[in-house]
Order: C-alpha cells, then structure tokens, then sequence
C-alpha cells in the first residue's frame, strides 16, 4: 500500500507470492483489481529470494527497476529521488537508500521515531538535508535497490 501510494511515476509493480500460506493471495487479488501496473507471480512453493527476484526482473519492461522486501513501508519521495540519484551519472548501475533497520552503511543511526506519523516527517526532514547528496559504497543492501534495467539485460546477456 505504502508502494502504491508514494510511487504513481511507476508504470509496473510486480510482485511476487514466493508461496505464501496466510491471505496474500486474495490480498494480492484484491490489489491488483484495483491497480493496473500490478502484475503477480505465484509461486506453488518457496523458491527462495534470489530466484523470486530473477523471476521479476525477467518480467520486467521498465528502464529501472525496483527490488524491494515485502515489510518496507515507502516514504514520499524514494522512487524519485532513487531514479533521479541513478540518472545522475552513468557509472551509477545500483542505487539503494539509507534505512532505520538495513546493516552497513545505509544504516541511518539518527533514525528515532515512535509512530508511523512521526517516521513520514523524519523521512522528509533527511530527503530535504541529503537533497543533491549521495555516498558512493562497495555493497548495497537488497532491502530495497533501484537497478538500471541495462545492466540487468547486458548481464543476461553476458
């Protein structure tokens, strides 16, 4: 829900149901009814991260992608300030953001707040700080990362 609401500029969303056993499918169902950009793969049985996120990327048309965890909450912002980080320079292939709960250095230790409210205005008092400002690092944590659809083809084409 926080994806749908924070990131209208994305023209697909694809999800995948890595066998899940609660109401996520009718969840999904439900979602995808009302969203257009939604398109879902169900898997019958767990294939595990790696393979759920191939699955998705194989899917995709979009000249970014997404990958994301499914208990991120979205804050205004991320897709474009992501997207516009990675149009920025072209050695820039893999972008992630900084997180309350993500280890190394997208860790953001200043990250206190109590409520979901108060989450929402911390995130938009960082977006405004780091406006222009970005941190080049050896490792991007998967909890959410923008990629350059280019290097996913050109890899799969390698």
């Amino acid at each position: 829900e926080s994806l749908q609401k924070t990131a209208p500029q994305l023209n697909e969303l694809i999800i995948i149901d890595n066998a899940s056993s609660d109401n996520t499918a009718e969840y999904l169902t439900k979602l995808k009814a009302e969203d257009s950009r939604i398109k879902i793969i169900s898997n019958e049985e767990n294939l595990g991260f790696p393979k759920a996120v191939n699955q998705g990327l194989k899917e995709s048309d979009s000249e970014f992608v997404v990958i994301a965890n499914n208990d991120i909450v979205f804050t205004e912002g991320w897709a474009a300030r992501l997207t516009e980080l990675a149009d920025s320079d072209e050695r820039f292939g893999i972008v992630g953001p900084i997180s309350n709960i993500v280890s190394g250095v997208q860790l953001d230790k200043n990250a206190k707040y109590s409520s979901m409210e108060s989450m929402h205005v911390y995130s938009e008092k960082v977006r405004n700080k780091n406006k222009g400002k970005y941190e080049e690092f050896p490792r991007v944590a998967f909890l959410c990362t923008l990629i350059k659809k280019e290097i996913v083809d050109k890899k799969s084409a390698d």
